[in-house]
């Protein structure tokens, strides 16, 4: 459903602040979407002429838990000026230990036109894929032998 980046920075000397984020656009200044404790940030981007009818494109990211002690921020970071319609990014900022991976997963996955019909139908989407790749499967395959 979304791309999973792994970003490392080994030359860094001290611990920063990096942000995951999405574009704001002002065509849908109301469109950011959040869970805070499955670490989940989702945008309803109406296009760049939301009266034409082309539909709504919905894109999230999201970080996986990790056994660190901090917890992503989920913040709004506006622009000072309006750029190419974008009026800010909605983001996950997250503490980063250089050398150590920093794992995030990213994307857009849905149209209102095709398979996602509403904001929270998208929001359903994002947390049940958050859920398992928190939680994933785990098998053990028993086997006996015949003798």
């Amino acid at each position: 459903m979304l791309n999973r980046a792994v970003v490392r920075y080994d030359s860094l000397s001290d611990s920063r602040t990096l942000a995951t984020g999405i574009v704001v656009h002002r065509q849908n200044p109301d469109g950011s979407m959040w869970d805070y404790d499955l670490n989940i940030i989702a945008y309803a981007d109406s296009t760049d002429n939301p009266c034409a009818g082309n539909g709504v494109i919905y894109i999230g990211a999201f970080i996986p838990a990790s056994g660190d002690a901090t917890h992503p921020t989920v913040a709004f970071l506006p622009l000072p000026e309006m750029k190419a319609d974008a009026i800010g990014h909605m983001a996950l900022l997250s503490s980063y230990t250089p050398g150590s991976d920093y794992v995030y997963y990213w994307g857009g996955a849905g149209w209102s036109k095709h398979d996602i019909p509403t904001p929270e139908y998208w929001m359903d989407l994002m947390q049940s894929f958050a859920r398992r790749i928190n939680s994933p499967l785990d098998v053990t395959v028993l086997t006996s032998s015949n003798k």
